[in-house]
């Protein structure tokens, strides 16, 4: 939209797009789904080894819980979780063997055990 601001461009979008989502990197993520705005913070990582393409691994949670019928909340929590877990390891990809791996790293090294 080349709007700076999240309620500028909510209003420039307008009727038009069902659900927005802004990812705000390790501050977290913004999502608007029409009706109202939902702000999430990060899971914070306090030993960061590589934080290339955690906002690829962001969209990569959201789609997947998306897809599988999940509430927005649930999409957008399981984003930010799998933003974080991909700044664990270096290279993008590499803490993303499958499911249960995601989840024991999110334990391990997140903290996060209310999954």
């Amino acid at each position: 939209t080349g709007q700076v601001k999240l309620k500028e461009a909510e209003r420039s979008l307008g009727p038009n797009v069902h659900t927005v989502v802004v990812k705000k990197g390790s501050e977290g993520s913004v999502v608007f789904d029409g009706q109202q705005v939902t702000e999430l913070a990060a899971f914070k990582n306090e030993k960061v080894v590589d934080a290339i393409g955690a906002g690829d691994s962001f969209n990569a949670g959201f789609v997947f819980k998306y897809v599988q019928g999940a509430p927005l909340n649930e999409c957008q929590r399981f984003a930010n979780l799998c933003g974080a877990v991909n700044t664990t390891a270096a290279g993008g990809t590499t803490a993303f063997k499958d499911y249960a791996t995601v989840m024991k790293i999110a334990r391990e090294k997140l903290g996060v055990e209310d999954f």
